[in-house]
């Protein structure tokens, strides 16, 4: 496991979670919490002595994932281009 940066600022029963992955805000009192981590996912933490749960709640941000074309998709891109140069005029060389 490796290090990892972890900072928090309490304002009564507000905590700013600061950490290298941003800014997470958790309301609670010692012991049970409900926040937002910097990722966007949402969580109950709860314990003392040792002794801790945390589950999340909801996924969080998600990114687009780029997804490469299927070969029928690249069939079909492969019989457009013939089209479109079908349709072109060709240059005559000099």
């Amino acid at each position: 496991m490796g290090f990892y940066f972890r900072k928090a600022l309490n304002f009564g029963p507000f905590r700013l979670n600061l950490s290298r992955s941003g800014v997470g805000v958790s309301v609670g009192v010692k012991g049970a919490r409900i926040g937002v981590s910097p990722r966007g996912q949402t969580y109950i933490h709860a314990g003392r002595g040792g002794f801790y749960y945390r589950q999340t709640l909801s996924p969080g941000l998600t990114h687009p994932r780029t997804t490469t074309p299927s070969p029928r998709d690249h069939a079909s891109i492969l019989v457009a281009r013939r089209e479109f140069s079908r349709k072109r005029p060709r240059r005559q060389p000099f």
